[in-house]
C-alpha cells in the first residue's frame, strides 16, 4: 500500500470526464477560498469539446480577478507550486490521475507558446553556427516545452542543467560543435583572443597596475547576447 506522502501512478490520460473536471473544479476553488483570494475559475475540458475531435488533453483551470495576478510569482514560481498542489489534491480526491493546468489570464499558455518559439529559433541558431547556446531559466513546462518540439529534430539535442530556479535547457548541434568556433562564449572571436604582431616601438617604461576590481567584484551582464537576440524569458514581463 502506498505511503501517505506518495502520489497515485501516473498513467497516460487524454480523455477526462465531465464529473472528473467538475470535481476538480471544486477542489481548485475550495483552495483559493482558503488562501483568501478573489478569483473566478473557468474551465475548459477539450475531452468534453466537439471541436477537439476527441484528441482529449489537460483540463485548464483559467483564473481570473482582482487578485490573480498575485498568483503568478517570480517567473511564474508561485503559479508552478499551486498547479502542483492543485494536481496533488486532485489525484488524491478522486483516487488517480487527470492531466491539468492551472493558468492565470492565460498566462502560462502565453510562456508556453513563447519557449516554443524560442526552442525552435534557437535550434536554428545551433544549425547554422553548429554552437551550443544555453537559454534562460524556464519552469518544468517550459523545459519540456523545449525537449519535446526538438525531440524529433536530427540536426541538435537538448539537455536540462542546474539546479532549482536556475535549472535551463542547453541546445548543442549533434555530433559535437565545430572546431574553433568557440570564441570565449557567444559573440566572442572564432578561436579566442590572439595577439597579432606588435606595432610601433616597445617601451620599456613599467606598466602601470590595473586599478580595475578582480573579477569575483565585476558585475554580470544583464543578460547573455544571445537572450539580446533570441527574446529572453524576462524577469520583467511575468506581470504582464
Amino acid at each position: 500500500m502506498p505511503g501517505r506522502d506518495q502520489r497515485p501512478p501516473r498513467e497516460e490520460v487524454t480523455f477526462v470526464d465531465d464529473e472528473d473536471a467538475e470535481r476538480a473544479r471544486e477542489i481548485v476553488e475550495t483552495l483559493l477560498g482558503l488562501m483568501d483570494v478573489e478569483v473566478e475559475v473557468e474551465i475548459y475540458n477539450p475531452s468534453s469539446d466537439p471541436n477537439a475531435n476527441g484528441a482529449g488533453g489537460q483540463v485548464v483551470f483559467d483564473l481570473f480577478g482582482e487578485d490573480a495576478g498575485l498568483l503568478i510569482g517570480r517567473r511564474g514560481a508561485t503559479l508552478h507550486d499551486l498547479q502542483s498542489i492543485v494536481t496533488t489534491m486532485v489525484s488524491r480526491t478522486l483516487g488517480h490521475y487527470i492531466p491539468l493546468r492551472v493558468d492565470v489570464e492565460g498566462y502560462q499558455q502565453r510562456r508556453l507558446e513563447r519557449a516554443e518559439q524560442l526552442a525552435l529559433r534557437g535550434a536554428e541558431r545551433v544549425e547554422d553556427r553548429r554552437r551550443s547556446i544555453t537559454l534562460d531559466p524556464m519552469t518544468p513546462a517550459e523545459r519540456r516545452i523545449v525537449h519535446t518540439t526538438l525531440a524529433d529534430n536530427e540536426e541538435v539535442e537538448t539537455q536540462s542543467s542546474g539546479e532549482g530556479e536556475e535549472r535551463r535547457v542547453t541546445i548543442s548541434p549533434r555530433g559535437g560543435e565545430v572546431p574553433g568556433t568557440r570564441g570565449g562564449g557567444y559573440g566572442g572571436r572564432p578561436g579566442g583572443r590572439g595577439r597579432g604582431p606588435r606595432s610601433g616601438p616597445r617601451s620599456d617604461q613599467p606598466r602601470p597596475p590595473d586599478s580595475s576590481p578582480p573579477p569575483s567584484q565585476q558585475s554580470a551582464p544583464a543578460r547573455p547576447a544571445f537572450d539580446e537576440e533570441l527574446g529572453p524569458m524576462a524577469d520583467g514581463e511575468d506581470e504582464e
